[in-house]
């Protein structure tokens, strides 16, 4: 396959995939949109407008992009008819609370004039008629869970189990086994000259951990990460530094459970953020080192939509204490690191007690507009994540690229091509093979490492 020509710098990587059921589609506007009418103008004002952003050229809408899968979704479904879209939670949020499925359906009941709906899993039923939701055909399915966790929930989601068999859930369930992470260890090795170079070459070299490479790993852990292979949201992530001894990476080879894949430089991903210590006796601002990655939400068409997120150290995550960053669009002459040290030079010169006061409003919008964690607002940096037009091309050609390789790899699955390194739980496998993705509307999360 023939490489495209793209400003793709070194360093770039993948650090994960989710197919199942990725989150996060709705947090980068709202994100956005708070770091644009609330964060951003002071600074601008401290900044004397040396630095212009871009909030909606340069950069994605998601939920315009998620919109559109969804329609499409539906139009294939039932040719002509008006979509009526529901998505399905395991729970509701609170009254008076949000979150971004509850925005989601807010946003295509104003935005699109459609019907849409959040309800629980138990409230679609498979009746005489067919899939029925409050008396009424849906024509679309957003499933906000992956297959084992519905699976658990016994009897109550026999309706759902129904519409995947009809072909009514986005994602379809055939997307399910290319999360398995083992997957990477055949990216980086009998599969590499079958899928498009930058996949490749995005994926951190990979190993499934067997017993045979207990040695190996103990002696390279310092330059290793240990992943479990069905792991999300950074559960069971270990760097190799801080594994306690060799039986441990033994207890995780024999588990056939865990994957070893070479660390990503992490001053690769570093970023400075400027945030207020409020404790009662260091109250100061600090140039907070941390973490990031770029969640790439990719449809059909393309590259859907990004969420920047932040944590003090790897994994990435909200779980991990972090938080997200605006993705704005750089559109002055200065290089996204040179926008980095302007703005937080802008935060230290408008002092502790307005900064502090911006940090504030904007948990207090991001709590209003549902971005919550475990009860709590989800923490926003002070300082955007910057992008360029020509990194975000780069990665529009990189995202068509993996989702190129996803359709090939799910019909490698279904050959049996892949039996070797993807693990299907018995009790998934038959609705899996009923629910074939080949390459139609759905949404992947790609999580990516890159450099400023």
């Amino acid at each position: 396959m023939k490489q495209k020509e793209m400003p793709i710098q070194p360093g770039w990587a993948w650090s994960e995939w989710n197919t199942g059921s990725p989150g996060g589609w709705m947090y980068d506007w709202m994100v956005r949109e708070i770091y644009r009418d609330i964060i951003w103008p002071p600074i601008y004002d401290q900044l004397k407008g040396a630095i212009e952003l871009d909030f909606e050229d340069i950069v994605l809408i998601s939920e315009d992009n998620l919109a559109r899968m969804l329609f499409e979704a539906s139009e294939d479904n039932f040719p002509g008819e008006e979509p009526f879209v529901v998505l399905a939670t395991a729970s509701l949020p609170p009254d008076g609370q949000h979150d971004e499925n509850s925005r989601f359906v807010e946003y295509l009941n104003k935005e699109h004039d459609v019907r849409a709906e959040l309800l629980t899993f138990d409230q679609v039923k498979k009746t005489g008629k067919g899939i029925v939701v409050r008396g009424f055909r849906p024509t679309v399915i957003f499933l906000d869970s992956n297959l084992d966790a519905l699976l658990a929930l016994g009897d109550e989601v026999d309706g759902l189990i129904a519409a995947i068999y009809e072909g009514l859930v986005v994602n379809p369930r055939g997307l399910e086994p290319l999360g398995d992470k083992a997957l990477f260890s055949a990216v980086t090795g009998s599969l590499r000259d079958s899928l498009n170079p930058w996949t490749v070459e995005f994926t951190p070299e990979t190993r499934l951990l067997t017993v045979e490479d207990v040695d190996w790993a103990w002696e390279n852990r310092e330059s290793l990460v240990f992943k479990p292979r069905d792991g999300h949201s950074g559960k069971g992530f270990c760097h190799g530094e801080r594994v306690a001894d060799k039986d441990a990476i033994r207890e995780m080879a024999v588990t056939g459970g865990y994957i070893a894949q070479v660390l990503v430089d992490p001053r690769i991903s570093e970023y400075e953020l400027v945030m207020p210590e409020t404790a009662p006796d260091d109250r100061r601002l600090r140039l907070n080192t941390v973490q990031t990655d770029y969640r790439l939400m990719i449809t059909q068409t393309g590259l859907g939509g990004n969420f920047c997120r932040f944590s003090p150290q790897a994994p990435v995550n909200v779980g991990a204490g972090g938080g997200g960053q605006a993705m704005v669009g750089l559109i002055s002459k200065y290089t996204p690191h040179e926008a980095m040290n302007m703005v937080n030079e802008a935060l230290f010169s408008m002092g502790f007690g307005a900064v502090l006061g911006l940090f504030k409003k904007a948990m207090e919008a991001a709590f209003n507009k549902g971005l919550i964690y475990k009860d709590r607002a989800y923490p926003i940096g002070l300082t955007p994540r910057f992008i360029t037009k020509d990194q975000m091309t780069a990665l529009s050609y990189v995202a068509l690229d993996l989702w190129d390789d996803l359709v090939i790899l799910e019909e490698m699955w279904r050959e049996g091509r892949l039996d070797d390194v993807v693990q299907v739980p018995d009790n998934q496998r038959e609705i899996i093979q009923a629910s074939p993705w080949e390459g139609g509307p759905a949404i992947v999360a790609a999580d990516c490492l890159i450099h400023l």
